[in-house]
């Protein structure tokens, strides 16, 4: 919310943000979708497993208490009968990703952050169940504000491009 009030009074030209975040009808470009995928270094993935099974025998770094993506993903392992066992609790993804990155755990992480991980040396595995909390991140921006800057559409769409590229 103190982003989009930015943008609105001119404070910030520019804002990455949920989707869901910016009021109806706000001037945004869609950047990207945000799911997330169980991280398993390679050698602690065994393919033939489904996600849930895999999960009951892998070393994890999992969400401390309080977060709303802990309830969510508890709900996954409640659903399918995967004790909750965290070897190390994270109080963010970034530490997670850390964890992972280290080859002795195993995390749910963002796309975002398994887009991070050397390649080749980890597996990202799919949850579909967890599909539905995806988020799409869009580039907000003051459209009057734009105007009164002589900000041109295609410096918009660079802008965009840019952050689309990381």
């Amino acid at each position: 919310a103190q982003l989009v009030e930015k943008v609105r009074d001119g404070r910030l030209d520019f804002a990455v943000l949920r989707s869901d975040a910016i009021p109806r009808g706000s001037s945004s470009e869609p950047i990207t979708e945000v799911g997330f995928v169980l991280c398993v270094p390679k050698a602690m993935d065994r393919p033939k497993l489904s996600v849930p099974d895999l999960l009951r025998g892998l070393p994890l770094a999992l969400p401390v208490p309080g977060g709303s993506f802990r309830e969510v993903l508890h709900d996954y392992f409640n659903a399918h009968d995967i004790p909750w066992k965290a070897q190390v609790e994270s109080s963010s993804f970034l530490q997670a990703l850390a964890l992972v990155k280290g080859g002795e755990f195993a995390a749910v992480l963002p796309t975002t952050g398994a887009a991070q991980l050397p390649e080749g040396e980890f597996r990202p595995r799919k949850i579909p169940e967890l599909k539905k909390q995806s988020r799409k991140l869009v580039l907000h921006w003051n459209e009057r504000q734009m105007e009164t800057r002589g900000i041109e559409r295609a410096a918009i769409t660079s802008v965009r491009d840019a952050v689309r590229a990381g």
